[in-house]
């Protein structure tokens, strides 16, 4: 998941609190995460190789 200014407190414990979701891996990022290539990008690329394609994306493409 992707936020632009980050999660809420209340958010991270809602999203915890549904215990039917464990088996999906959730990797909570910022754009700062990624494009400094922070330690929970790092985390969230190992188990999604893909999103070092991002990088590589035509973002004029999304306005």
């Amino acid at each position: 998941m992707l936020a632009g200014v980050g999660y809420t407190k209340a958010f991270i414990e809602r999203l915890s609190a549904h215990s039917d979701i464990t088996p999906v891996k959730i990797h909570l990022l910022t754009p700062e995460d990624i494009f400094c290539e922070t330690e929970n990008y790092e985390k969230a690329r190992n188990e999604l190789p893909r999103l070092s394609q991002l990088q590589n994306l035509d973002w004029s493409s999304y306005q």
